[in-house]
């Protein structure tokens, strides 16, 4: 698989024609339901509803997979793969670009359960958390991702400048993807900037 997603970035950087089949693709959600005549296995409440969700749920367009599998997958390699088909979709495609980054713009149902997610929600909602390995990285995944948005496209860029990343009624500051990120490398490099300002005081 890691191999095969490897070769579709391949196929698609800098394509038009084989970009905008790609896009264009939709993918069934894969539903796996044990066999319980063969395996006598005892399903949990939980179990249930999340297979009937699943079997309800709506065919994904092939960018939505890939943000699936980038976050999901329990091979690291694998999850990199589908952020490099990401890359490769998004390099010289303006369009592409825009599309994406109008996918960042918050739903009045965000958080719901079992409410459908926009590739930019994701990629929104996985930064601001490294608590652990697994969402260090999908931190650093979104950032790489987040990136080819708005590589050398000025649109793309004034875009995710005017769309806040909550959605509020109140005079409470809203955050844009800029001061989201300037806000987490103050979060992430405090000691640095206290350790320089001691150094200049004592000088």
């Amino acid at each position: 698989r890691v191999q095969a997603l490897k070769t579709l970035g391949e196929i698609i950087r800098r394509h038009a024609t084989n970009r905008t089949l790609f896009s264009s693709l939709v993918i069934n959600p894969e539903v796996k339901t044990p066999n319980i005549m063969n395996q006598q296995l005892l399903l949990t409440p939980e179990a249930l509803s999340q297979i009937k969700h699943l079997k309800n749920s709506s065919p994904q367009s092939v960018l939505e997979r890939l943000t699936i599998v980038m976050y999901q997958s329990n091979d690291l390699i694998e999850r990199a793969a589908a952020a490099h088909v990401l890359h490769c979709y998004l390099i010289e495609n303006s369009d592409g670009q825009l599309i994406l980054a109008s996918t960042l713009t918050p739903s009045p149902t965000d958080g719901l359960i079992n409410e459908e997610v926009s590739v930019g929600r994701k990629l929104v909602n996985s930064l601001g958390n490294w608590s652990e390995f697994n969402s260090c990285f999908n931190f650093w995944l979104s950032s790489y991702v987040l990136f080819y948005v708005i590589y050398g496209n000025l649109q793309s860029k004034q875009l995710i400048l005017r769309i806040p990343l909550e959605l509020s009624h109140s005079k409470i500051v809203v955050y844009n993807l800029l001061l989201r990120i300037m806000n987490l490398l103050g979060l992430a490099c405090p000691l640095p900037l206290e350790s320089n300002n001691n150094n200049n005081n004592n000088n």
